[in-house]
């Protein structure tokens, strides 16, 4: 029983990590199509009314619901480390 208990807790452990690197997650989501986060980011520079850091990471959160939407509390996180990709400060 402590084996079986030692190995669950082992592998859910390393679920539970993967699911919140947000490199992790850009790998296992959008790397099929987007070869890098900073390639893509670039992409967004045209992203309308995204001047704060809340604001782009609520418009990629858009964004990726609408183009392949992961599991919401992923996306959320990919949509802040995307948004903190952007090379842009705080106003």
């Amino acid at each position: 029983m402590r084996v079986f208990l030692a190995i669950s807790l082992t592998v859910w452990g390393g679920f539970a990590q993967a699911e919140t690197d947000p490199a992790q997650l850009f790998a296992k989501s959008c790397s099929r199509c987007h070869m890098t986060a900073e390639a893509l980011v670039a992409q967004m520079v045209w992203a309308p009314d995204a001047d704060t850091a809340e604001e782009r990471a609520d418009w990629f959160d858009g964004f990726i619901a609408r183009h392949h939407s992961p599991k919401a509390g992923d996306r959320a996180t990919l949509a802040v480390w995307l948004s903190g990709l952007t090379g842009k400060d705080e106003p």
